[in-house]
């Protein structure tokens, strides 16, 4: 734990350097967590809880997937592009991404991060802010191992395609430098590694005219049911 503290350190200290610099060099967030079993995830249940607590002003703004999760988001503190929340049942707004104008949502994988493998491409994902909905649909789904798996600077290989190789500002820009899009991240786990590598779902957003196709019923069984109704009859 105490090496975990210390790297988190210095990950906090190099993040805030380079972004105090020209900004041509760019790096991943670590998202792994050492799991805590007194952590335990916080869900929220309906639209008017989660629209309350961003509305507000508690957080920044609110993500759901239909039958999946709904997580309130928050902003990172200024001019530290490297922190993550530890808070269970919370995303963090990754700054970096803003700036190259897509929306970057970031939570360790033992938290609200663990529930990113759930989406698969075609999933419908609800971003709320400023008391307004947009509508995403996730297109694509990468994975990548970091080789030096504690390290924002690390190179990361390919997992779809083993022999490709980037550094981190090249799948920085790979991945957040894409105008309009919304990006959730989170770390890989394998064996005693929870930083082993790194998972991006990149969705697109959709109108609402789009999302006529889905019926009301098929979500009728889920908690997030009053979220649903309310922001799709709008």
């Amino acid at each position: 734990m105490l090496l975990k503290n210390f790297l988190w350190l210095v990950t906090v200290f190099f993040f805030a350097l380079i972004n105090n610099l020209s900004g041509h060099f760019l790096a991943i967030p670590v998202t792994g967590m050492e799991p805590f079993e007194t952590r335990d995830e916080e869900y929220l249940t309906d639209f008017q809880t989660l629209q309350e607590k961003i509305d507000s002003h508690q957080y920044l703004a609110g993500l759901f997937a239909p039958n999946l999760f709904a997580f309130p988001v928050i902003s990172q503190p200024e001019n530290n592009p490297a922190y993550v929340s530890s808070q269970p049942g919370v995303l963090t707004s990754f700054s970096l991404a803003e700036q190259r104008g897509s929306i970057g949502l970031l939570a360790h994988n033992t938290l609200a991060g663990k529930n990113f493998s759930l989406l698969t491409a075609g999933n419908i994902l609800g971003f709320y802010k400023n008391g307004s909905i947009q509508w995403y649909q996730v297109e694509k789904i990468h994975r990548f191992q970091a080789l030096e798996p504690n390290s924002p600077t690390s190179n990361f290989r390919d997992l779809d395609h083993p022999e490709r190789v980037l550094s981190a500002s090249e799948l920085f820009q790979e991945i957040y430098a894409q105008p309009g899009t919304l990006i959730l991240q989170t770390c890989i786990a394998r064996g005693q590694t929870d930083s082993w590598g790194r998972l991006f779902i990149v969705a697109s957003p959709v109108s609402e005219s789009d999302l006529s196709i889905y019926s009301l019923p098929e979500y009728s069984a889920s908690p997030l049911n009053l979220l649903e109704k309310a922001i799709l009859a709008r």
